[in-house]
């Protein structure tokens, strides 16, 4: 196997419950932050984001889907059910194998 290409990449997509109030709720948003720059530092996390309506998007690396879920379901606001999550798999782009077969026609 091809160093580096044992790991699995996922993005993760958060959103609240939509009823949350996070004010009051320091603690816990530190401890989740804590949390989340031990798996940036471990390198599970690669890339953490914020949307508009302030869900985070993760960009993860993992050997495995289940490492990848195990993660955020060990995140603080996941374990008391503040917040939920999507996670997609990442998967190569093959699309520019159309125009390197010979059979694209355009210039």
């Amino acid at each position: 196997m091809i160093k580096g290409l044992e790991k699995m990449q996922f993005i993760a997509i958060t959103s609240d419950k939509g009823d949350v109030e996070w004010e009051g709720r320091a603690a816990i948003l530190k401890a989740e932050a804590r949390q989340a720059w031990s798996l940036y530092l471990e390198g599970l996390v690669r890339s953490i984001w914020f949307t508009e309506a302030k869900d985070a998007i993760l960009l993860l690396e993992a050997g495995s889907r289940e490492e990848a879920e195990k993660a955020l379901d060990n995140l603080p606001l996941v374990r008391e059910g503040l917040i939920t999550y999507t996670l997609h798999s990442l998967l190569p782009y093959t699309g520019f194998s159309r125009i390197m077969d010979g059979t694209d026609q355009r210039p």
